[in-house]
């Protein structure tokens, strides 16, 4: 992580950067649009140590946004709650342009792939309540990726949590 640190640092001219656990949770401050630090960290992660691996991002005040919006805020218990970070809506084309057949996968996916779980897709966030937690659960990221043909990064709600209570101290 603190190679990472290093990295957005030093190459990518980041400020205020930090992280949380060895969970690749990182915080930065930046001046450019989100999509282009998610595609330079990318570019860089893969430049440096050879893994091409998902970057997803997220300000503050999306991540605020996303807690609100919880479709399962009414049962008391968020174990085994999650969230799914799309690096787009899946209802619209790669372009950002409007594309029905993008809209369509959202329609399609099986709310009865995993009995008991239940999932709402809200914009670019998959929200996720398992009924025995996420080991044996169908409901996989992999899954989700393949039927939305997005890239995603699924964090627990008390991880989503603790990422918004760190990032209000910065």
């Amino acid at each position: 992580m603190a190679e990472l640190r290093a990295l957005c640092a030093d190459e990518l001219g980041f400020s205020d950067v930090r992280t949380y656990i060895a969970s690749g949770n990182l915080f930065f401050t930046s001046t450019r649009p989100a999509h282009e630090d998610a595609a330079r960290l990318k570019a860089a992660i893969a430049a440096r140590w050879g893994y091409d691996v998902p970057v997803v991002t997220r300000t503050l005040e999306e991540l605020r946004a996303v807690r609100d919006a919880n479709p399962f805020s009414d049962v008391p218990n968020d174990k085994w709650f999650h969230v799914t970070f799309l690096d787009r809506d899946p209802r619209v084309g790669v372009r950002g342009e409007a594309d029905e057949a993008a809209a369509a996968r959202v329609d399609e996916l099986d709310p009865n792939r995993a009995p008991g779980d239940v999932f709402r897709v809200i914009g670019r966030e998959v929200y996720l309540r398992y009924a025995d937690g996420s080991g044996r659960s169908k409901l996989t990221l992999a899954w989700l990726e393949r039927q939305l043909k997005v890239t995603g990064t699924a964090r627990n709600w008390r991880t989503l949590n603790k990422l918004i209570a760190i990032a209000e101290t910065a």
